[in-house]
C-alpha cells in the first residue's frame, strides 16, 4: 500500500483508472469463457467486469479503483484538437 517506494520515486497516493466501451456488451459481462485463463477467478453466472474486478480488491485498494466508459469519458476532455474523438469515437 501507499505510501511506496520505486527506486528513487515515491509514491503517495494512486488511482487505477479503468475505462472501457460502453457498447461492448461482450466484454462488460463476465461468463466463464472470458475466464478459462484466470483458473482462480470462480463466478457461477454472469457478472458486470467492473463489479468483478472491483470484487478482487481490498476495501482499501477499493478506495483507489475508478472505472468508466471512454466513449463517455473523451468528449468531457475538451480537446481543441478533437484528435481522441476522430480517432475512438
Amino acid at each position: 500500500m501507499t505510501p511506496y517506494k520505486f527506486n528513487d520515486i515515491s509514491v503517495e497516493d494512486y488511482y487505477i483508472v479503468h475505462l472501457v466501451h460502453s457498447e461492448n456488451k461482450d466484454l462488460l459481462n463476465v461468463n466463464t469463457n472470458h475466464l478459462k485463463y484466470s483458473p482462480g477467478i470462480k463466478i457461477d453466472e454472469k457478472i458486470n467486469f467492473h463489479e468483478l474486478w472491483s470484487s478482487l480488491l481490498s476495501n482499501e485498494e477499493k478506495r483507489h479503483f475508478i472505472y468508466g466508459y471512454w466513449n463517455k469519458a473523451i468528449p468531457q476532455l475538451n480537446d481543441s484538437s478533437n484528435y481522441l474523438e476522430e480517432r475512438y469515437m
